[in-house]
Protein backbone atom coordinates (compact mmCIF):
# COMPACT_ATOMS: atom_id res chain seq x y z
CA UNK A 1 0.00 0.00 0.00
CA UNK A 2 2.76 2.44 0.95
CA UNK A 3 4.71 1.66 -2.22
CA UNK A 4 1.59 2.30 -4.31
CA UNK A 5 1.02 5.67 -2.64
CA UNK A 6 4.67 6.64 -3.14
CA UNK A 7 4.52 5.67 -6.81
CA UNK A 8 1.27 7.57 -7.42
CA UNK A 9 2.61 10.67 -5.68
CA UNK A 10 5.85 10.53 -7.68
CA UNK A 11 3.87 10.24 -10.94
CA UNK A 12 1.68 13.18 -9.91
CA UNK A 13 4.69 15.32 -9.07
CA UNK A 14 6.46 14.39 -12.30
CA UNK A 15 3.41 15.39 -14.39
CA UNK A 16 2.87 18.82 -12.81
CA UNK A 17 3.85 21.93 -14.77
CA UNK A 18 7.25 23.43 -14.09
CA UNK A 19 6.54 27.12 -13.65
CA UNK A 20 8.29 29.87 -11.72
CA UNK A 21 8.79 29.44 -8.00
CA UNK A 22 6.71 31.26 -5.47
CA UNK A 23 6.88 30.00 -1.91
CA UNK A 24 3.95 29.94 0.45
CA UNK A 25 3.91 31.38 3.93
CA UNK A 26 1.55 29.02 5.82
CA UNK A 27 -0.27 25.79 4.95
CA UNK A 28 -2.82 23.71 6.86
CA UNK A 29 -4.02 20.25 5.92
CA UNK A 30 -4.29 16.51 6.45
CA UNK A 31 -1.53 14.01 7.10
CA UNK A 32 -2.31 10.40 6.19
CA UNK A 33 -0.17 7.46 7.27
CA UNK A 34 0.02 5.04 10.20
CA UNK A 35 -0.52 8.12 12.35
CA UNK A 36 -3.17 10.31 10.72
CA UNK A 37 -4.12 13.83 11.65
CA UNK A 38 -3.56 17.51 10.92
CA UNK A 39 -0.40 19.32 9.82
CA UNK A 40 0.35 23.05 9.99
CA UNK A 41 3.53 24.42 8.37
CA UNK A 42 4.75 28.02 8.61
CA UNK A 43 7.79 29.52 6.85
CA UNK A 44 9.96 32.21 8.45
CA UNK A 45 11.90 32.75 5.24
CA UNK A 46 12.46 30.92 1.95
CA UNK A 47 14.24 27.97 3.58
CA UNK A 48 13.28 27.79 7.27
CA UNK A 49 9.94 26.50 8.52
CA UNK A 50 8.26 25.04 11.58
CA UNK A 51 5.67 22.31 11.38
CA UNK A 52 3.18 21.17 14.00
CA UNK A 53 1.54 17.78 13.59
CA UNK A 54 -1.45 16.64 15.65
CA UNK A 55 -2.15 12.91 15.24
CA UNK A 56 -4.51 10.26 16.51
CA UNK A 57 -3.66 6.61 16.99
CA UNK A 58 -4.52 3.82 19.40
CA UNK A 59 -7.37 5.78 20.97
CA UNK A 60 -5.10 8.69 21.89
CA UNK A 61 -3.41 11.81 20.57
CA UNK A 62 0.10 13.02 19.89
CA UNK A 63 1.65 16.35 19.04
CA UNK A 64 4.95 16.84 17.23
CA UNK A 65 6.86 20.07 16.66
CA UNK A 66 9.54 20.21 13.95
CA UNK A 67 12.10 22.74 12.71
CA UNK A 68 12.75 22.20 8.99
CA UNK A 69 15.17 23.38 6.32
CA UNK A 70 13.83 23.39 2.72
CA UNK A 71 15.69 23.55 -0.58
CA UNK A 72 14.72 23.27 -4.24
CA UNK A 73 14.79 19.63 -5.36
CA UNK A 74 16.11 18.44 -8.72
CA UNK A 75 16.19 22.06 -9.98
CA UNK A 76 12.38 21.98 -10.30
CA UNK A 77 10.69 25.20 -9.17
CA UNK A 78 8.13 24.68 -6.38
CA UNK A 79 9.44 21.17 -5.67
CA UNK A 80 11.15 21.24 -2.28
CA UNK A 81 13.17 18.65 -0.41
CA UNK A 82 13.34 19.14 3.33
CA UNK A 83 14.76 17.75 6.51
CA UNK A 84 14.37 18.65 10.13
CA UNK A 85 14.36 17.75 13.80
CA UNK A 86 11.95 18.18 16.67
CA UNK A 87 10.12 16.44 19.45
CA UNK A 88 6.85 14.79 20.38
CA UNK A 89 4.50 14.13 23.28
CA UNK A 90 2.02 11.29 22.80
CA UNK A 91 -0.71 9.94 25.03
CA UNK A 92 -1.86 6.61 23.57
CA UNK A 93 -4.12 3.89 24.84
CA UNK A 94 -2.60 0.46 25.47
CA UNK A 95 -5.32 -2.10 26.00
CA UNK A 96 -3.51 -5.44 25.76
CA UNK A 97 -6.50 -7.31 24.38
CA UNK A 98 -7.13 -4.71 21.66
CA UNK A 99 -3.64 -3.81 20.41
CA UNK A 100 -0.69 -5.95 21.51
CA UNK A 101 0.91 -7.27 24.64
CA UNK A 102 3.30 -4.93 26.44
CA UNK A 103 4.66 -7.33 29.05
CA UNK A 104 3.95 -5.79 32.44
CA UNK A 105 1.55 -3.24 30.87
CA UNK A 106 3.22 -0.40 32.78
CA UNK A 107 5.57 1.07 30.17
CA UNK A 108 5.22 4.79 29.69
CA UNK A 109 4.02 7.41 32.13
CA UNK A 110 0.65 6.20 33.42
CA UNK A 111 -2.03 8.84 32.68
CA UNK A 112 -5.12 6.66 33.08
CA UNK A 113 -6.15 3.05 33.48
CA UNK A 114 -4.80 2.05 30.07
CA UNK A 115 -3.17 5.22 28.65
CA UNK A 116 0.52 6.02 28.63
CA UNK A 117 2.51 9.18 27.84
CA UNK A 118 5.65 9.07 25.71
CA UNK A 119 8.10 11.93 25.13
CA UNK A 120 10.83 11.83 22.52
CA UNK A 121 12.75 13.19 19.55
CA UNK A 122 11.78 13.19 15.88
CA UNK A 123 13.51 13.59 12.54
CA UNK A 124 11.80 14.27 9.22
CA UNK A 125 12.90 13.86 5.60
CA UNK A 126 10.57 14.60 2.73
CA UNK A 127 9.63 16.24 -0.50
CA UNK A 128 6.70 18.53 -1.34
CA UNK A 129 5.24 20.36 -4.31
CA UNK A 130 3.09 23.51 -4.26
CA UNK A 131 0.68 23.99 -7.14
CA UNK A 132 0.85 27.20 -9.16
CA UNK A 133 -2.79 27.96 -9.95
CA UNK A 134 -4.47 26.26 -7.00
CA UNK A 135 -3.71 26.93 -3.33
CA UNK A 136 -2.61 23.38 -2.51
CA UNK A 137 0.59 21.66 -1.45
CA UNK A 138 1.30 17.91 -1.65
CA UNK A 139 4.04 16.20 0.28
CA UNK A 140 5.41 12.85 1.30
CA UNK A 141 7.79 12.28 4.19
CA UNK A 142 9.39 9.81 6.52
CA UNK A 143 9.40 10.77 10.19
CA UNK A 144 11.29 8.35 12.44
CA UNK A 145 10.96 8.98 16.16
CA UNK A 146 12.60 7.76 19.33
CA UNK A 147 10.85 7.68 22.68
CA UNK A 148 13.17 8.83 25.45
CA UNK A 149 10.61 8.77 28.26
CA UNK A 150 8.05 6.00 28.37
CA UNK A 151 8.25 2.85 26.24
CA UNK A 152 11.74 3.73 25.09
CA UNK A 153 12.64 2.75 21.58
CA UNK A 154 12.73 3.69 17.91
CA UNK A 155 9.68 3.99 15.66
CA UNK A 156 10.46 4.06 11.94
CA UNK A 157 7.01 3.34 10.51
CA UNK A 158 5.85 6.92 10.04
CA UNK A 159 5.72 7.42 6.28
CA UNK A 160 2.92 9.84 5.45
CA UNK A 161 1.32 11.82 2.65
CA UNK A 162 0.18 15.38 3.35
CA UNK A 163 -2.32 17.53 1.48
CA UNK A 164 -2.36 21.15 2.65
CA UNK A 165 -4.31 24.29 1.80
CA UNK A 166 -1.85 27.14 1.20
CA UNK A 167 -2.23 30.62 2.70
CA UNK A 168 -0.15 33.62 1.61
CA UNK A 169 0.98 32.35 -1.77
Amino acid sequence: MKKTILLLLFCLLASLPRLSAQDYKTALGLRIGPYYGVTLKHFFDEKKAVEAILVTRRGGVGITGLYEIHTTAFQVPRLKAFGGIGGHVNVFRYNNSRYWYWGDGRRGILVGDDSRMHIGLDMILGIEYTLVDLPFNFGIDWKPAINLIGDQGLSGDQVAVSLRFVFGQ
